[in-house]
């Protein structure tokens, strides 16, 4: 009876081409467990992307990510919103555009995804994001604010103090 060989094969992306790779043997466990280790340098993967490339109407389209100010669902589409271009609709789901996009994009609704970089205020439950009011949903909320840092002046306080 002839054993067929067996191997493991890894493709990892570009940006993970510095990643030390350890493969463990002579485990008695029957089960093989997978999963990346943080070491002590972290790696951040969109750090030096500027660009993402986007299929739309039959070709892929460069996308400088500096410009994009937000992308909105339609449904299972999406369309990107860009600073002094035209919007971009998408055949991918949200949250595959959101995937792709680095940290500096962030989820604030079911609806949309927005580019840190443009916000300029915030005020109950909506941001101001370049030229336009988008809401935040109530999920999202806590985690949204974990992005800003915040001086508050609280008028309650003030008048406690100054008795």
């Amino acid at each position: 009876m002839r054993i067929k060989k067996q191997r493991i094969v890894l493709t990892l992306p570009p940006q993970l081409k510095d990643i030390e790779v350890i493969v463990i043997r002579g485990v008695n466990n029957k089960e093989m467990i997978l999963g990346l280790e943080d070491d002590t340098d972290t790696i951040d993967c969109h750090e030096k992307t500027k660009y993402v490339f986007a299929y739309s109407s039959g070709s892929y389209v460069k996308l400088n990510l500096e410009f994009i100010i937000y992308a909105k669902a339609e449904g299972s589409y999406c369309t990107i919103h860009q600073i002094n271009r035209k919007n971009l609709l998408l055949s991918l789901p949200l949250a595959e555009v959101q995937r792709t996009l680095p940290a500096n994009f962030i989820r604030i609704h079911r609806s949309f995804v927005i580019n840190m970089d443009y916000v300029s205020e915030l005020m109950g439950n909506a941001i101001h994001v370049h030229d336009q009011w988008l809401t935040i949903g109530r999920e999202y909320r806590e985690k949204i604010f974990e992005h800003f840092y915040f001086l508050k002046i609280n008028r309650n306080d003030r008048q406690k103090n100054k008795r």
